[in-house]
């Protein structure tokens, strides 16, 4: 019988027998690991726990009194080091194929020998408090859902005030924004479970952020100044129109003979007022548009489905799907490339550029 077989996966307790958290510590037992050792030419701080196949040099054996056939590993993901997340990405992957069980086994982390093992493992991959945090992801998800359609949370509303039963349409700026905020937490709160250890997301992710941010914020300027400018051009007509209907009465009860210079000022203004009120007549009011709903919203502008609009919408959902894609296969968030995040970003440009000729819905 060889010496280096692993006789039992680990020490259970009675409550919960072949199941183990990721992030708990895990007994293997040799035996004879004396005389494994010593047939390998190696010592016992150079093995490693393999799970699956694979083996995990990060984690580092406690050895137990001398004598003993068994070392303890504390399982352990390192979040930072891609190396370490890509083989627990593997064994995750196949735990989540075998309902949780898998291989275990020990091998020599000088010569990358694995020991005969016939053992497996249930572990358990998410924690017992798992089911809180996805009841308040789905919380936070119904929550935004219902403040978008029934308050001005995700609306545009380019004017000072709120019009009582106005439903202002959805803002594409600010939807994009939420979508990306929603996704950065629940990914946050997965690697999260998984790992049992906090998680900085990555430099391209806070930049996806940044872009989306500043393209909602840019978005409620574009709007709030063309509202601005339509409304300040139109009073500055109307006060300009009800001056000179007041100068014009104040001639008009002095009774000033015909042909006195005080009829002929009465005449310049009767002419200027009618041109004041020819281009009072073709300023329109500013436009307050309402919702004609979500899809509409955001796809149209005043002409109809707008392409700077579709390709922004396509670009978030498509980087949206790598993103998700990468934390469940990686257990990291994504590092987009550059190039791509200027490709956002250039697509974010177009939509505001495209925002100051746009048409009212």
């Amino acid at each position: 019988m060889d010496p280096c077989e692993v006789q039992k996966k680990n020490e259970f307790t009675p409550t919960t027998p072949y199941v183990r958290s990721i992030t708990d510590d895990i007994t293997v037992v040799v035996r004879d690991l004396d005389a494994c050792l010593k047939l390998q030419g190696s010592t016992a701080d150079q093995l490693r726990l393999a799970l699956d196949g694979t083996t995990l040099p990060k984690l580092l054996p406690t050895m137990g009194p001398s004598g003993q056939n068994y070392l303890k590993f504390s399982l352990r993901i390192d979040p930072y080091d891609r190396d370490d997340r890509a083989r627990w990405a593997k064994i995750i992957r196949a735990m989540r194929r075998s309902a949780g069980g898998v291989s275990i086994t020990l091998a020599n982390g000088k010569t990358g020998q694995v020991f005969p093992s016939a053992q497996a493992i249930l572990i358990n991959l998410y924690p017992g408090y798992t089911p809180l945090v996805v009841a308040g992801l789905a919380l936070l998800l119904i929550c935004m859902l219902v403040l978008g359609y029934k308050s001005n949370m995700l609306r545009d509303n380019p004017g000072d005030t709120h019009k009582k039963g106005m439903v202002y349409p959805f803002s594409l700026g600010r939807v994009q924004m939420a979508f990306w905020f929603y996704l950065v937490v629940a990914g946050y709160l997965y690697i999260w479970l998984l790992t049992g250890q906090s998680y900085t997301p990555t430099g391209s992710v806070l930049a996806l952020l940044g872009i989306s941010s500043a393209t909602g914020f840019a978005a409620a300027v574009v709007d709030r100044s063309k509202n601005t400018e339509a409304s300040g051009k139109r009073l500055d007509l109307e006060i300009q129109h009800a001056t000179l209907q007041s100068r014009i009465a104040e001639i008009e009860a002095a009774h000033p003979p015909a042909g006195s210079d005080l009829a002929c000022k009465l005449d310049e203004k009767k002419d200027e007022l009618s041109a004041a009120g020819l281009r009072l007549a073709s300023t329109p009011r500013p436009v307050v548009s309402k919702s004609a709903g979500i899809f509409k919203d955001l796809f149209c502008d005043g002409d109809g489905v707008s392409f700077h609009r579709f390709q922004i919408i396509v670009w978030t959902v498509v980087l949206g799907v790598v993103f998700v894609n990468a934390v469940q296969l990686d257990l990291a968030m994504p590092d987009f490339d550059a190039a791509l995040l200027g490709l956002m970003g250039l697509s974010s440009g177009t939509y505001i550029g495209f925002k100051f000729p746009e048409k009212a819905k």
